[in-house]
């Protein structure tokens, strides 16, 4: 990681979003850089792709980004290997994003994994979802939107709700 290229940003950005497998590209880990930033006083935005792990996993990175001070989480779909340099990569997708805010509501609200089983210390995130409408018109109603803040959703990352 080239701090270099993010130190320009701390006291000036509010938060700095760190990409999960962008372009479905393998990258250094999402989990890694925020926990590198938390240490730098910046801010992270940890993504979580529904692409490339199972609901074991990404509920093992939920609790892992926690206990590493890591406070903001987006979760989103992700690119589809077959556009990334691996296109022969199988795609996971176990939950759906919605899947995922639900889980993370659930760890803060109430307390339990999926399973029923209790979360020992409880995580405050501030949970982030992105919905990218590629036509907005008359027919357009938020309906995706709401969902995702109805499953907890607190913020928006490319959102448009005109």
């Amino acid at each position: 990681l080239e701090l270099k290229r993010v130190i320009c940003l701390k006291n000036i950005a509010d938060a700095v979003n760190v990409t999960d497998g962008a372009s479905a590209k393998s990258h250094l880990s999402s989990l890694v850089v925020s926990s590198i930033l938390v240490e730098n006083d910046i801010e992270p935005i940890l993504q979580l792709t529904t692409r490339d792990r199972n609901r074991i996993a990404i509920q093992s990175d939920l609790l892992g980004g926690w206990a590493l001070n890591i406070k903001n989480i987006l979760c989103i779909y992700g690119d589809l290997v077959s556009s990334g340099d691996q296109p022969e990569a199988k795609e996971v997708r176990d939950l759906e994003t919605q899947d995922v805010i639900r889980t993370a509501h659930d760890f803060k609200i109430k307390k339990t994994f999926p399973s029923g089983r209790k979360v020992s210390s409880s995580p405050e995130y501030f949970i982030g979802a992105a919905d990218t409408p590629f036509k907005i018109d008359e027919k357009f109603d938020c309906n995706n939107l709401l969902k995702k803040i109805n499953s907890g959703a607190n913020f928006f990352s490319d959102a448009v709700c005109l």
